[in-house]
């Protein structure tokens, strides 16, 4: 005899940020920063993204993380503040996203917020004023990253619901993998079409 089981049912949603709620700021990040060192996307990359663990864990200021790529590349020390002015010229919404979560949460959903960021990027977040998160975690406040298990826990934790009600939205398959690790549901954020899609798969009533 074959004995149904249950599918848990889902109270909350958690989104990233960059890629899901705004355009991915990263080659804006890279093209701004290069020219402030005067040297090419392709020398900085590898050392941009080989430090960028440390920064977002906050276990460096910006003062200090600048000072190392201008090390790395050979390049005048400058302490000069860069990043909340870069992401602000290269910040662009998701309106439709931005939509659709204002939606799930009039239909009973809490919302959270899960961000691998940095803190001058933290404080321009906070300026934006976005009023539709129960809970947000940003890794350089907890000195967690994802795809980490003790993240989405965390985020679980702060929503207080059970890690198997809680749904990630993410652009990068290795989040949406550690979500599901740590025993959550997964979408691997495409478009908002695709999203909304998938939302109904999981049982999530369609948007309007």
């Amino acid at each position: 005899m074959t004995i149904a089981v249950e599918r848990p049912f889902i109270k909350a949603i958690a989104f990233d940020w960059g890629g899901v709620l705004c355009e991915d700021p990263v080659p804006g990040f890279l093209k701004q920063l290069a020219v402030r060192f005067q040297c090419s996307k392709e020398d900085l990359a590898p050392y941009l993204f080989a430090s960028m663990d440390v920064f977002q864990r906050g276990l460096i200021s910006e003062e200090s993380f600048l000072t190392h790529l201008a090390e790395k590349l050979n390049r005048p020390i400058t302490i000069k503040p860069f990043w909340k002015e870069a992401l602000r010229t290269v910040y662009k919404e998701q309106p439709a996203v931005h939509q659709m979560i204002r939606s799930l949460r009039a239909q009973g959903y809490a919302i959270g917020l899960i961000t691998n960021t940095e803190m001058p990027a933290r404080e321009f977040h906070l300026e934006c004023g976005y009023d539709f998160f129960d809970a947000r975690i940003f890794s350089c406040e907890e000195g967690l990253v994802k795809p980490e298990r003790d993240i989405y826990d965390l985020m679980a934790k702060r929503l207080r619901i059970a890690i198997n009600e809680l749904l990630l939205v993410d652009d990068k398959k290795e989040n949406v993998e550690g979500a599901k690790a740590a025993g959550a549901f997964g979408i691997l954020y495409k478009n908002p079409s695709q999203l909304a899609t998938e939302l109904e798969c999981h049982g999530i009533p369609k948007l309007v």
